[in-house]
């Protein structure tokens, strides 16, 4: 049976293959933000700026009430963990999100494993509050018990919303709608248009460390391999539940890192599921607008896969 496949590779696209118009754009944004990334120089000329390198969904500073230009703040991502960010890509940003992973369950004499990529998620601003999202994956999964096969996954679409900023014990929030679309291959797809929901929500605990989480639903999974086994029949018709908890730190001031948990419940299946994770990974900045990432982790339940890992990164323009 297949269990999930969530997360992991070991390969990255990378920054080679963005065309000479799009680094052109990014570098111009660092010349007119006044960016000095090198040499241990101020990356945010924001004066209430804490340094924040931002570790993917782990905010270590406040969102800026001064500036309403999104590129005063280093590059923030969704990726690479499974808890997204509480913030949104700012209004007239494009963000592009990309990576691979690998991740291996053994079962018995039963041995599974699976690659994905590109893990692509482009990211647009429509308001200071409000991005569209897109999302595209490819699968390939190989188990010495049965037949090998590959394909693309269902599209995903959705708006992302910051329903609040950090104010006294109320965290940094936002919500996420999302609608996947019947575009799959026939063994990953399930032939339906299938609604998500995902609310995240961020406390900043001291300078360097933040707490954050989030919780969320989705019907049949939306057909993502993060979300159900591939094995699942398609017909059903259930809800994977998510949770999740992490720890962000920065550790330098271009890396940060955390520590995550994250669980995945079904309800309404014949053959119920409950997956079980940890994972920690790390972010490294390039520059205010490129951010590379590596993650690992490990499976907590049987029918969890034993091991994931995976790389990854994001530009903005």
């Amino acid at each position: 049976m297949r269990r999930l496949k969530m997360i992991a590779i070991t390969g990255v696209f990378t920054v080679a293959l963005l065309s000479t118009q799009v680094t052109a754009q990014v570098f111009q944004s660092s010349v007119l933000q006044n960016r000095r990334p090198l040499h241990g120089q101020p990356m945010v000329a924001n004066s209430d700026s804490r340094f924040a390198l931002e570790r993917t969904g782990y905010p270590f500073t406040s969102p800026s009430v001064e500036s309403k230009n999104p590129f005063d703040n280093p590059i923030e991502t969704d990726r690479h963990d499974f808890t997204q960010s509480a913030k949104v890509v700012g209004k007239g940003v494009r963000q592009l999100e990309y990576g691979m992973f690998y991740s291996t369950l053994e079962n018995g004499v039963e041995r599974e494993t699976t690659y994905a990529a590109p893990e692509i998620l482009l990211r647009v601003g429509l308001s200071e509050r409000t991005e569209f999202r897109t999302r595209f994956n490819y699968a390939w999964k190989y188990n010495n018990e049965e037949e090998d096969f590959d394909g693309g996954q269902d599209m995903i679409f959705g708006l992302k919303y910051q329903l609040s900023e950090p104010q006294g014990r109320r965290p940094e929030s936002a919500v996420e709608l999302r609608l996947s679309a019947p575009t799959g291959a026939d063994s990953l797809s399930t032939g339906r248009w299938e609604p998500g929901i995902d609310y995240i929500y961020t406390w900043e605990l001291a300078e360097r460390l933040s707490f954050s989480g989030s919780t969320g639903g989705n019907a049949n999974g939306l057909g993502e391999i993060g979300f159900i086994e591939i094995d699942t029949d398609l017909e059903d018709h259930f809800i994977a539940w998510t949770q999740s908890f992490a720890l962000g730190a920065k550790v330098t001031e271009k890396t940060t890192g955390y520590f995550e948990w994250f669980g995945i419940f079904t309800y309404g299946r014949d053959d119920e599921s409950s997956l079980s994770f940890i994972n920690a990974g790390v972010d490294y900045l390039i520059n205010p607008n490129v951010v590379v990432d590596f993650r690992i982790g490990w499976g907590l339940t049987e029918a969890s896969d034993d091991l994931f890992a995976g790389i990854g990164g994001a530009f903005r323009f």
